[in-house]
C-alpha cells in the first residue's frame, strides 16, 4: 500500500533549511509545526523583541528590515528566526508582510525537543544555517 502524501513534508522538503533531511525527519518537524496567518502591513516579527519562533512562509511576501532598512524581501518557501529560535536573543530584524501571509511556524521548545531527539538533524540545519550566515556577511555592505 502507498504512503499518504503529508503536504507539509513536502513543503518543507523545498525549504533550504531542511535540505539532505529524511521523510522521517520532516515529518517530526511537520509534526511540531503549526499554521499561522498574517495581514497585509503586519510586523511579523519586531527587531529588538524577545522572540522564540522560526517562521516559513507558504504564501505571500514580506520585508525584511535591519535598522528600518530593507534588506530582502522574502516568500514561499522563505523562512526567518532560525537563530532566535536556537539562541532566545532578541529579533535581529523586523519582517513586514506585503501582503496576506500564510506561514508555518516551529517554537523554540519543539524545536530543542527535535534537536535533542534527532541529534542528526540538528546538525543538518545548524550546517545550513552557518552557510547562511556566511554568505550574508560575504554580501558587500550598501
Amino acid at each position: 500500500m502507498a504512503r499518504k502524501v503529508n503536504p507539509t513534508v513536502e513543503l518543507l522538503r523545498k525549504v533550504d533549511l531542511f535540505a539532505g533531511l529524511t521523510t522521517k525527519e520532516l515529518e517530526r518537524v511537520a509534526d511540531a509545526c503549526k499554521r499561522a496567518q498574517f495581514r497585509n502591513g503586519d510586523n511579523i516579527v519586531t527587531q529588538g523583541d524577545p522572540s522564540a519562533r522560526l517562521y516559513i512562509i507558504i504564501d505571500g511576501t514580506a520585508d525584511v528590515r535591519i535598522h528600518g532598512t530593507k534588506v530582502e524581501t522574502i516568500g514561499p518557501g522563505g523562512y526567518f528566526g532560525e537563530i532566535a529560535v536556537i539562541d532566545g536573543q532578541p529579533r535581529a530584524a523586523t519582517v513586514t508582510a506585503t501582503s496576506p501571509i500564510a506561514a508555518l511556524s516551529l517554537a523554540n521548545f519543539n524545536v530543542k525537543v527535535l534537536l535533542r531527539t534527532m541529534p542528526d538533524m540538528g546538525f543538518k540545519m545548524l550546517r545550513k544555517a552557518c552557510e547562511r550566515i556566511r554568505a550574508l556577511e560575504s554580501e558587500p555592505i550598501i
